[in-house]
């Protein structure tokens, strides 16, 4: 048998002659995980909405269906942690994978945070000097921004 053939097998059929490679992506995940990340976006806008009362109002029922979507956090994680996982499990079967893996992982995490960085802080410390607090407030309240080392900043 051919590596033609070979490669012919190891495929899907999407329609008459043609042939679509099988991805170990697992696009359901991709579903969960986002799932996850919409339940915790809805648990944390409702975190300071005022506590409903008990009423059986459809409002006090959603507000306290909210309190459940915390579950996201975990759910997202371990999601998250089995595709990393199966990644550098696929990459560790190639030569030089490992070290393809982790300039792969640090070129998509790295840039944009500092990025981030880079363009929050100048915004938080000018925040903080014309309006004091804005940022902040008695259940989370942070450091006055100048009051801060490079090191915290880091």
């Amino acid at each position: 048998m051919t590596a033609v053939e070979n490669e012919v097998l190891s495929t899907t059929s999407v329609g008459p002659g043609i042939a679509e490679p099988k991805s170990p992506r697992y696009k359901s995940l991709d579903v969960w995980r986002g799932i996850a990340c919409l339940m915790v976006v809805v648990f944390h806008s409702t975190f300071y909405a005022a506590a409903a009362p008990s009423d059986g109002s459809i409002s006090s029922k959603l507000l306290a269906l909210t309190e459940h979507l915390s579950h996201g956090v975990p759910m997202f994680f371990v999601i998250s942690g089995y595709c990393i996982s199966a990644t550098a499990d696929s990459a560790r079967r190639r030569p030089f994978g490992f070290r393809e893996f982790l300039t792969r992982r640090v070129r998509r995490i790295y840039p944009p945070y500092w990025a981030w960085i880079a363009i929050s802080a100048p915004l938080v410390v000018v925040s903080e000097h014309f309006f004091p607090h804005f940022l902040s407030d008695s259940i989370h309240p942070i450091a006055n921004p100048r009051s801060l080392s490079l090191w915290q900043w880091i």
